[in-house]
């Protein structure tokens, strides 16, 4: 019964080192090749593992590490919104007068027109508030690595290391699970006394 599950388990793993993109696991595999050529490959694809391991591992460091860097951006605009300002009129409030908010306005607008009618105009100060420059200077702060930026950096080091791309990752997922499928189902079959 092992027998017929390690067999399996060659045949799945043989079959993708056949076909697999990873290039250097065909010449570990070849049996053509002499045993020195064929350790040196082993030893060359565990390289770029523990390569490809390295860098990942760096790259996610740095990910996490919320890097970003600091835009600054100068724009002209038509026009700039200024807060509002507000002229208080010196004089107390008569709370008698007022029992509601409209009775409040209404208050303040005759108290308004009858502090022009009694001030002397030539004592006004006029106020002109406009701004030096319609230039508007934004600053931003940006992540330095995105998402994207992450898989391009994924991809970049599995094609530099490995010559694999995402479809040979899910290959070796697809292998992984047909593996652990045929361990699983060997299992139950000899709990359940199947052959």
């Amino acid at each position: 019964m092992k027998d017929v599950n390690k067999s399996r388990i060659s045949e799945i793993l043989s079959r993708f080192v056949d076909e697999t993109a990873l290039h250097g696991c065909r010449h570990v595999r070849d049996s053509q090749r002499p045993r020195g050529v064929r350790f040196v490959w082993a030893a060359i694809v565990m390289l770029m593992f523990a390569a490809l391991g390295f860098s990942l591992t760096k790259l996610w460091i740095e990910y996490a590490s919320y890097p970003y860097r600091t835009v600054w951006k100068l724009s002209r605009e038509a026009s700039l919104a200024l807060p509002e300002i507000t002229v208080c009129l010196r004089g107390e409030f008569d709370m008698d007068k007022v029992k509601s908010w409209k009775d409040a306005s209404d208050y303040m607008k005759n108290r308004w027109i009858d502090w022009i009618a009694e001030t002397d105009m030539k004592r006004l100060i006029f106020v002109q508030v406009q701004p030096s420059s319609l230039d508007v200077t934004t600053v931003e702060h940006v992540p330095e690595l995105t998402l994207l930026d992450i898989f391009a950096q994924l991809g970049g080091f599995m094609g530099l290391f490995m010559g694999a791309s995402l479809m040979t990752w899910l290959e070796m997922i697809d292998v992984a699970m047909l593996v652990g499928w045929t361990i699983i189902s060997a299992a139950f079959r000899r709990l359940c006394g199947r052959p």
